[in-house]
């Protein structure tokens, strides 16, 4: 699904972020982040207020993160979506715009760090990870 399409029927603000890996040689950017289900337009109650899940950005190009990912250590940081959203003045032919501010989290130091991720893609993909439980749990 294109970012415009996905930023209409979905929001990110607060989902967590475990982890956020750029496979630069696929030119693809996987987030895998707990979807705060609460805040999505079709959600009822009882269905699960997180869900985890992963982001998969395909034909990521321009990729713009500040500070660099590569200052991130997700052993000991995690990070919380603050804003995000389609950026359409800076689309360019079949690719369109999108734009994160991300707090990641410290946990040895306590530090928190505003991160800027801009890139532009052709597709973006949600997917739920599904998790049974056992009988008796």
């Amino acid at each position: 699904m294109k970012i415009s399409e996905f930023f209409k029927n979905f929001s990110l603000h607060d989902s967590g972020i475990d982890r956020i890996v750029y496979f630069s040689d696929e030119k693809r950017m996987v987030v895998h982040l707990e979807l705060c289900n609460y805040m999505q337009a079709g959600y009822q109650e009882g269905e699960p207020e997180l869900v985890p899940g992963h982001l998969e950005f395909l034909d990521v190009s321009g990729l713009d993160v500040d500070p660099p990912l590569s200052t991130i250590d997700w052993e000991i940081m995690s990070g919380e979506i603050s804003s995000g959203g389609h950026v359409a003045e800076r689309d360019r032919d079949d690719y369109q715009a999108a734009e994160f501010l991300i707090h990641v989290t410290n946990f040895r130091t306590h530090e928190n760090t505003l991160y800027t991720i801009r890139f532009l893609c052709r597709d973006v993909v949600w997917t739920a990870t599904i998790t049974h439980m056992s009988e008796g749990q």
